[in-house]
């Protein structure tokens, strides 16, 4: 079949459809700016409006070329000036109406909650039971907020939040763990980054793994063995890295690797 559009309106108009935004790439090592559901059924895409920010034009002083061959102009953000504008939308990938081109109706969600309209769309990911989950940062980059969103509905609810005095370090260790609703997640709220496992009975962290130590990432789940392996360094041993497992149920980390 040839290709049909999901998306309309954004030609020429400064907002693209489907693309991270600059600030996502640069400074939140996100790359993506769609992302399909497991069944292939929803495209949930990041909308990012830029015509608000001014063109700088960025000089190629090492080029062989001259004139336009040297230079290239983009819509660029400065620290303290307005960050382009960032909306997330699903859209079933089924044809819309006939009279629209066939372009399906985007639903819109509200990610302004926690922080207003200032904020990054640092994660976004599916889970199993077809919602969404999306990680949203303050400007000053101390807070963040975990919000499940309900693509039926449009809906979404704050599951948990981070905050530091400092700095949040995003990640990519959020991790549906089976239907359960329950997620593997990894904070550094205690000063040093450990697995917690949030649990929505509870609407609470769980630690997994704790100390003066650091989990650096996860490197898989086995749900059926119930144990989450990790690479890690260990208690007093800050240049190795190793590989670790700890039982989903709670327990002692057991060392797997022996070599550094």
């Amino acid at each position: 079949a040839p290709p049909r559009a999901l998306t309309e309106g954004a030609r020429g108009t400064g907002v693209t459809h489907g693309l991270a935004d600059f600030l996502a790439q640069e400074e939140l090592d996100r790359y993506e700016g769609f992302w399909i559901s497991p069944d292939g059924r929803q495209v949930a895409y990041e909308s990012v409006d830029e015509a608000h920010i001014p063109q700088f034009r960025i000089m190629h002083s090492g080029s062989p070329e001259v004139g336009g061959g040297a230079e290239e102009d983009h819509r660029y953000p400065f620290a303290g000036a307005p960050n382009p504008k960032v909306r997330l939308f699903v859209v079933p990938t089924a044809a819309g109406d006939a009279g629209a081109g066939g372009v399906p109706t985007p639903k819109a969600f509200d990610l302004t909650g926690p922080f207003g309209e200032d904020f990054y769309l640092a994660r976004v990911q599916w889970l199993p039971d077809h919602t969404l989950v999306a990680q949203v940062l303050n400007r000053e980059q101390t807070e963040l907020a975990v919000l499940q969103l309900d693509p039926s509905t449009g809906a979404s609810k704050v599951l948990f939040a981070e905050k530091t005095s400092v700095w949040i370090n995003v990640h990519n260790m959020l991790k549906p763990l089976g239907t359960s609703g329950k997620l593997l997640w990894a904070s550094e709220r205690t000063g040093f980054r450990h697995l917690y496992v949030y649990d929505p009975a509870t609407a609470g962290l769980a630690p997994l793994t704790s100390g003066d130590w650091q989990v650096e990432e996860v490197a898989a789940v086995d749900e059926d063995a119930g144990m989450v392996y990790f690479v890690g360094t260990a208690q007093g041993e800050w240049l190795g890295r190793h590989l670790f497992r700890v039982p989903l149920a709670g327990g002692a980390p057991e060392r797997v690797t022996d070599d550094p």
